[in-house]
């Protein structure tokens, strides 16, 4: 089994979270901007 183990690092850790907040606005950005 091939597996990938990625330990993040604090402030790894804090901009994904901040991203993953974004992320519904974003979606609603790139939705918009496609016609849908």
């Amino acid at each position: 089994e091939c597996g990938f183990k990625y330990n993040l690092s604090d402030i790894q850790a804090a901009i994904g979270l901040v991203q993953l907040r974004k992320l519904d606005r974003m979606n609603a950005r790139r939705a918009e901007i496609a016609g849908h």
